[in-house]
């Protein structure tokens, strides 16, 4: 039940104020898992999960909300997987692995040295 101001403006907005947009390159669809990395330049990176092929992660430099630039975006192997989770600590980012069907890979989850956030290893 959405409760309405009397500018009739829903109250999910109320004190929200958009600074800023991507579209990602038109890959949108983001998963759960977003995680803010301090990268050791000192910009402010948001790791975004996609939530279905063909995108695996996407990394975007926040450091200006106004202005948000990708830094990388990556593939998944195959249609038949998503990584929709992820998290990030320092600089390692574990992504999770969900497969369509049982014994599919890769399933379980990968880390990432995300040090230099252009090119995570």
């Amino acid at each position: 039940m959405s409760i309405a101001r009397a500018d009739s403006k829903p109250a999910a907005i109320w004190n929200f104020r958009l600074i800023g947009h991507h579209e990602l390159n038109g890959f949108g669809g983001m998963g759960e898992g977003m995680s803010m990395q301090m990268a050791r330049d000192g910009r402010r990176i948001l790791w975004c999960a996609h939530e279905s092929a063909p995108k695996n992660f996407t990394a975007l430099d926040v450091t200006d909300p106004r202005n948000p630039k990708v830094v990388v975006q990556t593939d998944l192997p195959h249609q038949q997987v998503r990584s929709n989770s992820l998290e990030t600590v320092g600089d390692i980012m574990a992504v999770a692995y969900q497969t369509k069907k049982v014994g599919m890979e890769p399933a379980g989850f990968e880390l990432f040295d995300i040090s230099k956030p252009e090119n995570p290893k």
